[in-house]
């Protein structure tokens, strides 16, 4: 009877994929008005250079992060108190309590990409520092450097 109990409590893990969507979604409502590109650069650069870290130590152990661990980055990402605590409520709820996650999980590695109804904008991770996000005159904008190389339709552009 307690084994079969056990089997009834024991859930499945929750599958990569879902971890990743689960991780936006948890990062996106409870950082609310906090949730800035800013966060969410920060926190993407941050798990990216765990893992490889990780990769270059070539230690054979699967690398984990804690709540605790998202938590140091949102803060050093400036999230206020108020929105690390929504967020690591949720956390737990979601994910467990004293859990770890695989970072490989949360985060795509070779995409940073932003997205409007109207418009999607593929970055490399390591050229992320290249975008940002501005109001002007009362108007939100997604700005991108673009020093040289610009094509649009493969045709090369100059911008003045």
């Amino acid at each position: 009877a307690e084994f079969v109990e056990a089997l009834f409590r024991t859930e499945a893990p929750m599958a990569a994929e879902t971890q990743k969507e689960t991780f936006r979604t948890l990062l996106g409502e409870t950082e609310g008005e906090a949730c800035s590109i800013d966060v969410v650069k920060g926190v993407h650069t941050q798990l990216c250079s765990l893992i490889e870290e990780h990769k270059a130590s070539r230690e054979p152990e699967t690398l984990t992060v804690s709540r605790a661990t998202v938590e140091g980055m949102l803060a050093s990402c400036g999230v206020p108190e108020e929105q690390m605590e929504a967020f690591s409520h949720e956390f737990d709820k979601e994910f467990g309590e004293n859990a770890e996650v695989n970072p490989k999980n949360l985060v795509d590695q070779k995409k940073f990409r932003l997205e409007t109804p109207d418009v999607s904008i593929q970055v490399s991770p390591e050229r992320s520092d290249l975008v940002e996000t501005r109001m002007i005159e009362g108007t939100r904008y997604i700005l991108i450097r673009a020093n040289e190389g610009v094509e649009v339709n493969g045709v090369s552009i100059q911008i003045s």
